[in-house]
């Protein structure tokens, strides 16, 4: 798509997140915690389950597509799931959908979308001592122990997790996370 960046194109590559934005910001998609994600807005909820059943049959779409389908719209998400991360195959699958979506006079994101309409909220635990304070959020979120066993999962893949970056007794970061930045 003119004025985009490419992205690698090996299938298995993780792909840096500007390359992720850079491939699919003009096609109405954002990233969000490790996954593409874009609203189709259709008006109607048997619309909105024809659009996800179409995404659904896509090839390579299993592994790989996520759907929460609403009175008036589907969200879609996308990510390899075996790498919990964004792929090439990934932004493929995402163009695929945004012209499947256009194919029904429809579009994934776009100017006409309200403002910031796909979002998520990721909570990062941070304590002294991570280990001892994780089996209490997972009692109270009613959670399971996430990839890696280091983070905290929901059913519908919405995480929260610790970011590898506890605090001192004095509220100092010991290590800094974020590429070296401090949050």
């Amino acid at each position: 798509m003119g004025g985009m960046e490419e992205p690698r194109n090996d299938a298995a590559t993780k792909l840096s997140r500007r390359e992720i934005s850079a491939a699919v910001t003009g096609l109405g998609w954002r990233l969000l915690i490790g996954e593409i994600r874009a609203d189709v807005v259709t008006g109607s909820l048997p619309l909105a389950a024809d659009v996800a059943a179409r995404a659904a049959a896509l090839p390579g779409a299993d592994g790989h597509l996520r759907m929460d389908v609403r009175s008036d719209r589907v969200t879609v998400a996308v990510r390899t799931a075996a790498a919990d991360w964004v792929t090439p195959h990934d932004i493929e699958l995402a163009r695929r959908i945004s012209a499947l979506a256009d194919g029904l006079g429809l579009a994934a994101g776009g100017p006409d979308m309200p403002p910031r309409t796909v979002q998520m909220l990721e909570i990062a635990i941070d304590a002294l001592d991570i280990p001892a304070v994780m089996p209490f959020w997972k009692a109270v979120l009613d959670y399971a122990e996430g990839p890696g066993g280091d983070d905290l999962a929901d059913p519908l893949r919405h995480r929260v997790s610790r970011d590898g970056s506890p605090t001192t007794a004095h509220g100092r970061r010991r290590r800094p996370c974020c590429g070296g930045r401090t949050r």
